[in-house]
């Protein structure tokens, strides 16, 4: 029980330091949005996408894949010039 209280503790001080945060509510908006653009819908207990590691991980592929392709287009129009 002491355990829970300290818990509850310690998350009234971080949302007090959330709702003082201009970034917050901001940052918040656009994670909806793009979770929404995306189609995810996070469960109740997910706080953030970083909850999900198997999205990030493919976000992530996907965009390593982008940046080579981008990459690839660069060198080839200097290469062609």
């Amino acid at each position: 029980m002491a355990r829970h209280k300290l818990y509850e503790i310690e998350r009234a001080r971080y949302e007090a330091k959330r709702a003082a945060c201009k970034a917050c509510p901001q940052r918040e908006i656009e994670h909806a949005a793009l979770l929404a653009e995306m189609g995810i819908k996070l469960d109740i207990w997910e706080l953030t996408i970083y909850d999900r590691p198997a999205v990030v991980a493919a976000l992530e592929q996907a965009s390593r894949e982008i940046r080579r392709a981008r990459r690839q287009a660069k060198a080839a129009a200097q290469e062609a010039i």
